[in-house]
């Protein structure tokens, strides 16, 4: 659940892109964001608001890229949170980069 959505202030298709960055975090991770440190929260929408964004979660061995994605994909402020297109955009521009 994206910030402002906790929050209730309003959202947009930018949720989406917290909310996926997050699964991919679950993932990686095998548990939800969050529960490394807040394991005895049982109401994670006040994490969520009141804490900043779970980059404690990206293991040390994730790619600079998916670290990267995971960052800017948790991005607090909504409007400063980058397209879904944007973000899949600069992934196919990294790798194409790498492969040369």
């Amino acid at each position: 659940m994206a910030p402002e959505v906790a929050q209730s202030i309003g959202h947009d298709w930018r949720a989406d892109v917290w909310s996926a960055t997050c699964t991919l975090l679950h993932m990686i991770n095998g548990r939800q964001p969050w529960l490394k440190k807040f394991s005895e929260i049982h109401v994670l929408y006040k994490v969520i608001v009141e804490e900043s964004p779970p980059y404690f979660e990206i293991p040390p061995s994730c790619h600079i890229l998916v670290d990267s994605l995971i960052k800017r994909g948790l991005i607090v402020d909504q409007y400063k949170r980058p397209f879904a297109s944007t973000l899949r955009d600069e992934a196919a521009d990294t790798l194409a980069q790498s492969k040369k």
